[in-house]
This record gives structure tokens, C-alpha cells and sequence, in this order.
């Protein structure tokens, strides 16, 4: 996640060889580098991967959407104006990270 990252840079999180940091770091350069608006705007391809449950991230690793989360990955999208899959990640992270 973005705080994990933020830990590893900031020094507080240990464990992780420059190698792995430099792997994470790249696969968010996209993010990074566009401050403004760091989770893009809806797409159609994005939401056409969504609604077909089944995405690629950056990183190259195909995720299953299901229907519950396609539904809730389309209402976050819609909300906030940001890319499917983007919101899709968002969904995963919170749900991770609240232990649900």
C-alpha cells in the first residue's frame, strides 16, 4: 500500500532490500509522477475489465472481481472520478486493511 511504501521510504518500516523498494516504486511510477490526479480518470477499458471480472494491475498481476465488488468498485469509480481498476485497488486495500 501507499503507507507501506511511505514507511519504507520514511525509514520506520525495515525489511525490504533496495531492489524490492525500486519494484514497488516503478510499478506506481505512473501514480507518482502525476500528482494532480494520481488515481486517473474512468476509462472504458477499465470499466469494461471490471464489469468482465477479471483485471490487470500495473504490476502485472491478474486479480478476480466479483460481483459484489464489481458493484462497489463502479460506485467508488462513479464518486470520486477515478479509474476502475484504481478503485477496485482501493476497495482491496481498505478491505485488507480492515481485516474484512
Amino acid at each position: 500500500t501507499n503507507q507501506q511504501l511511505h514507511s519504507s521510504l520514511s525509514g520506520r518500516l525495515e525489511g525490504l532490500f533496495p531492489d524490492q523498494l525500486c519494484d514497488i516504486i516503478s510499478a506506481r511510477s505512473s501514480q507518482l509522477r502525476n500528482v494532480a490526479d494520481p488515481y486517473g480518470k474512468p476509462t472504458p477499458a477499465s470499466r469494461k475489465a471490471v464489469e468482465a471480472g477479471s483485471v490487470t494491475l500495473a504490476d502485472g498481476v491478474m486479480l478476480q472481481v466479483d460481483e459484489i465488488e464489481r458493484e462497489f468498485t463502479l460506485a467508488i469509480s462513479a464518486r470520486f472520478g477515478i479509474d476502475e481498476i484504481q478503485s477496485f485497488v482501493l476497495l482491496r486495500s481498505f478491505l485488507y486493511n480492515e481485516g474484512l
